[in-house]
């Protein structure tokens, strides 16, 4: 599984789960803040080749 797809799938499942729940807007920050760290990550690496941790 690529980067790529793991992050949709993160993504999908992130907007899942706040359209059911309201979280705290503190908690979105966070998982903002993970969420942009991995997607600068995947287009820094974004050779389909190479694979990352």
């Amino acid at each position: 599984m690529t980067m790529a797809n793991i992050n949709n799938k993160i993504a999908k499942s992130v907007v899942k789960a706040y359209k059911k729940q309201k979280l705290l807007p503190l908690m979105l920050g966070k998982e903002m803040k993970i969420f942009r760290k991995n997607w600068i990550m995947m287009r820094i690496f974004s050779k389909p080749s190479k694979k990352r941790p």
